[in-house]
């Protein structure tokens, strides 16, 4: 078990640079998990499709708060 923490303290050194020391904790954790779950193959990049146009960018744009 202390083998895989050791992996994941030195993951999180490698994503912890002087350019990003502001990156707070929950962010780091929640890049971690994405990662784990990456390598693991839990998590699949979803091809391009159609749907995937211009169009759905848009509909994107009109949903912001800002």
């Amino acid at each position: 078990m202390s083998a895989e923490r050791e992996r994941v303290f030195s993951s999180a050194k490698k994503l912890i640079t002087p350019e990003r020391n502001r990156l707070h904790e929950q962010i780091i954790e929640a890049s971690e998990c994405l990662k784990n779950g990456w390598d693991r193959g839990l998590i699949q990049q979803q091809p391009n499709t159609p749907a995937d146009s211009e169009d759905s960018e848009l509909e994107d744009e009109d949903d912001c708060d800002i």
